[in-house]
């Protein structure tokens, strides 16, 4: 559950922290998804303000794989790494998984995955990390998704 005085909070550190009313309102699309999702693995409104709460830029985005591909977790980080890869340093990370429930993730894929984040705190140890997932319904042209917001000190253009 969200409180009123999160969803204010919210609101004002996304003003804050995105380049345009574009950035904010995807931004804001990106953590109602978060937070009005089945989880598996939940984030809610009080770990999306303390991921906000840092100094910086908020650099907001979804990216995807086939949910049937090989070495799909693998992939996706790929996708994550190259669209992070100008944001260094990173204070604050909030990295959401999407995975439809007939295709679920498995304890091994999620491997990759903490492989990547121990390897952003190894170079510094300061940057909180949040991860969550949520199941979503089958579709044939299903995909496993992440929705990703990073706080860093680089002003990114979307």
């Amino acid at each position: 559950m969200v409180t009123p005085q999160q969803i204010t909070s919210i609101g004002i550190q996304l003003a804050n922290k995105c380049n345009t009313e574009e950035d904010r309102q995807q931004a804001l699309e990106f953590v109602w998804e978060i937070l009005e999702s089945d989880s598996i693995a939940s984030i809610d409104g009080k770990d999306i303000c303390d991921s906000l709460d840092y100094c910086g830029h908020l650099t907001a985005f979804e990216t995807g794989v086939s949910a049937t591909a090989t070495k799909r977790m693998d992939l996706l980080i790929e996708q994550i790494k190259e669209k992070t890869k100008d944001c260094y340093p990173i204070f604050s990370l909030v990295v959401y998984l999407f995975c439809p429930e007939d295709v679920p993730v498995l304890m091994g894929e999620l491997q990759s995955l903490n492989d990547w984040l121990s390897s952003i705190t190894d170079l510094d140890s300061a940057t909180q990390i949040k991860w969550g997932m949520a199941q979503t319904p089958p579709s044939s042209n299903a995909n496993l998704r992440a929705i990703v917001l990073a706080i860093t000190d680089k002003k990114l253009n979307s």
